[in-house]
């Protein structure tokens, strides 16, 4: 609940993507979070999504949590850089090849 809170905060247009880019949503919440965890006044200063308290107190989220969070984010964004992009990549090929 509490990392919903923070994707509460998010620019709208990160959560968008066009058709065939779903996989664009991970990287932008990887580097959403890049940005919480590395600029302090940003992070002090984002709160729940009804502004009841910040997201950042001594009973809500902690920076540890977060940066193991989106360690293991950016472990499962290379791997489906490895396993996934060069058959989504195969398949744009193929699209272009037959309209």
């Amino acid at each position: 609940m509490i990392f919903s809170s923070l994707l509460f905060n998010i620019e709208e247009n990160e959560l968008n993507f066009q058709s065939g880019y779903s996989l664009r949503l991970l990287l932008n919440i990887h580097n959403f979070f890049n940005e919480v965890t590395n600029y302090p006044e940003f992070r002090n200063n984002l709160y729940t999504p009804y502004n009841t308290r910040k997201i950042f107190c001594s009973d809500g989220a902690k920076l540890s949590d977060l940066v193991l969070l989106n360690r293991e984010l950016k472990e499962i964004i290379d791997d489906l850089n490895i396993s996934v992009k060069p058959i989504y990549e195969n398949i744009q090929k193929s699209y272009y090849l037959y309209q």
